[in-house]
């Protein structure tokens, strides 16, 4: 049985419309209470946010004050990308900033929003990150990237204890490239985003927007898998991940309660292990314009 303490509620949707399958877009305050009471609830007592997320951090702090758990949650949030990343008084003050809208303490984690930031160390962030610790307002400094090569760049840094990273069924270049096994032995966290690809794992064909028709026939492949089966898109997402990295910790999103409750019930039943071999056959076929949100342009966006 996986252990819930690896799961980490993400809260781009709470602050912003976020992913292809959003049909609530952001939640008012009454409901992103909800949500996050419920994860509570259900012993997920870890929070991703950032400040590029709209309102989200405005909002988890008002929710962890209203429900009252503010000093059993371990926040991690993301620093804004056009910070200027090698100013240090710019960076504390924004780390100041975060805390403040989170109502915390103490932050369980700042990173830098993209992997670009890496090839910063040299010119000074080292410094700047040695400088954000030595506050004592943050416990561990890591950096969201999306190429497997920066993710172990990062872990090879000094400094750099956390590294975020997409991994699902359709993408599993991180494991392919060594980053779980190496972050292991270093005893640095990987924190998987994008489990559900935006949701696009999660979506009928029929739901599919013109501008995503590239992305049909592994929508298809997934469905009649699924059907064939008998085990749901969601369920076989999940189950990839606790039988091909248990030692990293998951990022899942929610824009309902029911959500959450949804996710920690596929979390907690015992995985079917024998989906993943069928599995890999789907992955053969998908290329990097589906499993890269970046290159998912509507028509007419430049």
């Amino acid at each position: 049985m996986a252990d819930v303490s690896s799961l980490i509620l993400g809260t781009a949707q709470i602050g912003h419309p976020y992913g292809i399958a959003n049909r609530h877009r952001e939640p008012d305050r009454a409901r992103a209470v909800r949500v996050i009471q419920e994860a509570v609830g259900r012993g997920i007592f870890s929070i991703d946010t950032a400040q590029a997320y709209g309102v989200s951090e405005k909002m988890v702090g008002a929710a962890l004050k209203e429900i009252g758990c503010r000093d059993k949650m371990r926040v991690i949030s993301k620093f804004h990308p056009d910070l200027n990343h090698l100013d240090s008084k710019t960076m504390l003050d924004s780390l100041d900033g975060s805390l403040a809208r989170l109502g915390v303490d103490v932050m369980g984690g700042m990173l830098f929003h993209r992997e670009a930031s890496i090839d910063l160390l040299d010119r000074g962030l080292s410094d700047v990150i040695r400088s954000l610790l030595f506050t004592g307002r943050v416990e561990k400094i890591g950096v969201s990237v999306y190429s497997p090569d920066f993710a172990l760049r990062a872990l090879m840094s000094d400094g750099i204890s956390i590294v975020q990273v997409p991994t699902n069924i359709l993408d599993r270049r991180f494991i392919d490239e060594g980053v779980f096994d190496l972050a292991e032995s270093l005893g640095k966290e990987v924190h998987v985003r994008s489990v559900f690809l935006q949701g696009l794992i999660l979506m009928k064909p029929e739901e599919l927007p013109e501008y995503m028709s590239f992305a049909r026939h592994i929508v298809e492949e997934i469905r009649l898998l699924s059907q064939r089966l008998s085990v749901s898109p969601k369920q076989m997402a999940l189950d990839f991940l606790k039988v091909s990295v248990p030692q990293a910790r998951i990022v899942f999103g929610a824009e309902i309660p029911e959500q959450v409750q949804e996710n920690w019930e596929f979390w907690k039943s015992e995985p079917r292990e024998d989906v993943l071999g069928h599995l890999e056959a789907i992955c053969k076929t998908c290329d990097e314009r589906i499993i890269n949100p970046s290159q998912w342009k509507q028509q007419g966006e430049t």
